[in-house]
């Protein structure tokens, strides 16, 4: 595997770090939703900041869909209403 390759994939395995991370630090707090929801934002800043555009957009479809999983009313469905 040449350097861009493994560049690529590290840029790519990092979204997916990050929002595990934050989740793993968030879901003690998860009565008080207001401290652990700007971990998951920070998870996104992390992934733009080091990945780019590409890792920035799949961190925040990740955050999105674990945060509307796992700390959103009713917890443990998606159901996201437009």
């Amino acid at each position: 595997m040449n350097l861009p390759q493994l560049f690529g994939l590290k840029r790519y395995a990092l979204p997916f770090v990050t929002v595990a991370v934050a989740v793993l630090l968030a879901w003690p707090l998860r009565p008080l939703q207001d401290i652990s929801m700007p971990l998951l934002v920070l998870a996104v800043l992390v992934s733009a900041w080091y990945g780019g555009f590409g890792p920035a957009l799949m961190a925040a479809v990740l955050a999105l869909l674990t945060s509307d999983f796992l700390f959103i009313e009713p917890i443990y469905s998606i159901d996201m209403k437009l």
